[in-house]
């Protein structure tokens, strides 16, 4: 009975040991698809979290002509700064050039660029000492500006003395705050500038 049990055992011994190694071997690979499946997860969820990162960027990136506090509020991908001059705050370049604003975004705006619209005052030959260049919003009408500002056509004389000085822009109309004072008179007289009532280039009369 013992010849007759000995090669059972061994078959049944085998047949244990090669369950338990198939056992194993599937734990393994199991294992190994989990792990691959947590890789493949981490990866697509490290994928997601940069896309949603950058279009929150986007989302949040500060406009030129948006209102500000301090210049941090106005800092995106450029050195923005914010106007504190104007009301609410413009964010905005400073010392711009023909190129520099934003593209679409904004234009270069030479301000008090004009020494003076009088008649008698205006010198076209001379460059004034105080224009400041700014990034100013484009816009159309009242509605393209934020509450507060008008849309404000620079192709003719306006309180500022400005000029557009961008390369090849889409408009001359800009976002400003708009003058509290009244239109200037077209008759307005030069005296201040020739010193005499009648606009003569002597000085002023006895």
């Amino acid at each position: 009975m013992g010849s007759a049990d000995s090669p059972r055992a061994f078959i049944s011994a085998s047949f244990v040991t090669m369950r338990r190694s198939l056992f194993i071997a599937a734990l393994r690979l199991h294992a190994l698809g989990s792990a691959a499946i947590r890789s493949t997860s981490t990866g697509f969820a490290a994928i997601s979290l940069a896309t949603i990162g950058a279009v929150g960027l986007g989302a949040c990136q500060p406009r030129i002509g948006d209102d500000c506090l301090v210049n941090q509020d106005c800092t995106g991908e450029t050195q923005r700064l914010c106007d504190t001059s104007q009301p609410g705050g413009y964010c905005t370049l400073f010392n711009c050039t023909p190129t520099s604003c934003p593209a679409g975004e904004g234009i270069c705006v030479a301000f008090n660029n004009t020494v003076s619209t009088v008649e008698g005052c205006a010198n076209p030959g001379r460059t004034s000492p105080f224009a400041r260049t700014f990034c100013m919003r484009p816009c159309e009408i009242d509605a393209d500006c934020r509450t507060g500002y008008a849309c404000v056509d620079l192709e003719g004389d306006d309180p500022w003395g400005a000029d557009i000085i961008q390369l090849n822009p889409t408009g001359t109309k800009i976002c400003a705050f708009p003058e509290s004072g009244g239109p200037i008179e077209p008759d307005r007289s030069g005296e201040v500038c020739t010193g005499s009532e009648n606009g003569g280039a002597g000085g002023a009369e006895q």
